[in-house]
């Protein structure tokens, strides 16, 4: 008997975890079918074979769920990321100094950040939207973000890891740590990234005869590392492993490393204990399949009003006993006795009044709607005239309700996938080097990216190991959720300035330099607005120095005028 190699017995390891995972997820897809069938069409590959260009519509007789799926996931990536990347500032933590060579480093690396995850290529727009039409069907989705070493225009780029290929499994604090994903790939594309050594004896075959339809099944692995020996350098000594297996050969085709998870997955929201999230096409689903069949009904019963089943009298014998009721069918009725003086083709009407129906159809698809927020995302009633004051109190209403889903995307989808792009690119230098003189900004020079020297400020605190910098979203979902922050500091401004009216003392109880800050950052400003602090200081040295100029040649002028009317005053003693 021939013994396993370790990796042998690293892909048994790994294909019994996916047996497992795959069992898991088994009791969901039956549910994950019929949402792709009803609401995402594009999406119907859990329980049938994948085939591209598949469509399953023809029992689809009510589609307000797909356009309300579809306008939640529009309305949702508008309010978190309306502007893409340029959504986010990136700014200095809060205890740094905020000098004008740090503003001014901050400022540009934001551009930075914004210009390379906003490249075409990258793909990063086409990919959200597909995630977030998957979070609002399925309940949870995945972006994953690739580390392109070999490229210097387009360093990074992202892809939907959707919910029908991947498979999750989360750590004891509910955080998705584990991420399996199937793929096909065809056989010329896994030769050019594997090499066609490691492909089956079918791929094999099917490349030297030429076929371009023949597919090799690949599992992407990504999970904690089982171990991590200290001080060893090298992918396969990362934190995070990440292991490509062909499944028809069961052997390893790659195996590598990160200092952080590539996939970003998250979840609509979830119930505890459960891996896969539920979304508003789980919540509405019986509400779907009911307005789908009201709307089948009145279907059928408006096409049988249109055109009615008839009747023929006959007096022979091809009555028949069966009454075919489908619109436009003829029935031909047998009776008895002498020919009547009435009409003997006349319409069977077998349908009665159906408003009740087309009632409980609108009150359906006016759920399907709330389940899909449409009623709080999207709000076009113009119908009753409201006071600034009851606009005001609405929308704060409106963003308080919302919030819960605003903070679940933003802390399971676009700061850990914002920061592990910033990381990636931070760490190869597209976002500053230390030394200008170092091997890798003279790569960076070589391949015409932009280089720039980070701040010694910065580079002290990468040395401490200390956070280096924090995420600020300029975005209508971000602007909702701190109104109530920014209304309290207005209203604390303002109740200031008329206290200072009466006590002019009031003033030095408030650190106004904070107040404007939080302002600026709350109602998502420009950082530009805001001057570095040792301009700042620098002017204000200045106006307190013409100040005290002032003030002792007003007391020089104040002692001449004194000496003066003094003298004067002696002159006049003395003339007496």
């Amino acid at each position: 008997m021939v013994e396993k190699t370790d990796d042998d017995k690293l892909v048994d390891k790994i294909s019994r975890r996916f047996k497992k995972l795959k069992a898991d997820k088994q009791v969901w897809n039956t549910m994950y079918q019929s949402i792709g069938e009803y609401i995402r069409l594009r999406k119907q590959d859990f329980t049938s074979e994948d085939v591209k260009g598949k469509f399953l519509t023809s029992g689809i007789y009510d589609s307000t769920a797909i356009f309300a799926n579809r306008a939640m996931a529009a309305a949702l990536l508008g309010a978190l990321f309306p502007n893409g990347a340029k959504t986010v500032d990136v700014t200095p933590p809060p205890d740094m100094e905020n000098t004008k060579a740090v503003q001014e480093y901050y400022i540009w690396i934001t551009r930075k950040l914004a210009e390379y995850m906003e490249i075409r290529e990258a793909g990063l727009s086409l990919v959200l939207d597909e995630y977030m039409l998957d979070a609002g069907a399925f309940g949870w989705g995945g972006v994953t973000l690739h580390d392109d070493k070999e490229d210097f225009e387009v360093p990074i780029k992202f892809s939907n890891w959707d919910a029908a290929h991947t498979y999750i499994d989360e750590n004891i604090f509910g955080f998705v740590n584990t991420v399996y994903y199937e793929k096909k790939m065809e056989v010329f594309d896994a030769a050019k990234e594997y090499g066609q050594d490691k492909l089956s004896d079918k791929a094999k075959e099917a490349i030297l005869a030429g076929k371009v339809d023949v597919t090799e099944r690949i599992l992407v692995a990504i999970q904690p590392r089982d171990y991590v020996e200290p001080g060893k350098m090298g992918n396969k000594n990362k934190p995070i492993a990440s292991y490509h297996i062909n499944l028809e050969t069961k052997t390893l085709l790659r195996e590598s490393g990160f200092d952080y998870m590539p996939p970003t997955m998250a979840r609509f929201s979830k119930n505890s204990g459960e891996v896969y999230g539920r979304g508003a096409g789980t919540d509405s689903f019986p509400d779907v399949t009911m307005a789908n069949a009201l709307a089948e009904a009145i279907i059928r019963a408006g096409e049988k009003q249109l055109d009615p089943p008839l009747a023929i009298l006959d007096d022979g014998t091809l009555g028949s006993d069966m009454i075919d009721s489908s619109a436009g069918a003829v029935n031909v009725l047998s009776y008895q006795g002498r020919l009547p003086t009435s009409n003997p083709l006349f319409p069977l009407f077998t349908v009665g009044e159906f408003r009740d129906m087309r009632e409980t159809l609108k009150e359906t698809r006016e759920k399907i709607s709330q389940h899909f927020l449409i009623d709080r995302l999207l709000d076009f009633n113009n119908d009753v005239r409201m006071t600034l004051g009851e606009v005001q109190i609405r929308e704060r209403i409106r963003g308080q309700s919302l919030s819960a889903v605003f903070n679940r995307q933003i802390s399971e989808m676009f700061d850990p996938l914002i920061k592990k792009s910033f990381n990636v690119l931070f760490s190869r230098g597209f976002l500053g080097v230390v030394s200008e003189e170092s091997e890798q900004a003279k790569t960076l020079k070589a391949k015409g990216v932009e280089v720039k020297l980070i701040p010694q400020e910065v580079v002290d605190r990468m040395n401490a190991g200390a956070e280096v910098y924090n995420l600020k979203y300029i975005s209508p979902a971000m602007r909702v959720m701190q109104k109530e922050e920014v209304t309290s500091a207005l209203t604390l401004m303002d109740t200031a300035i008329q206290a200072y009216q009466v006590q002019p003392n009031i003033a030095d109880t408030i650190d106004w330099d904070k107040m404007m800050k939080l302002v600026n950052d709350k109602t998502g400003g420009n950082t530009d607005l805001i001057r570095p602090d040792e301009d700042v200081k620098k002017d204000r040295d200045a106006r307190a120095k013409a100040q005290q100029e002032q003030f002792e040649l007003e007391k020089l002028k104040t002692g001449a005028l004194a000496a003066r009317d003094g003298a004067q005053a002696k002159q006049m003693l003395e003339a007496k």
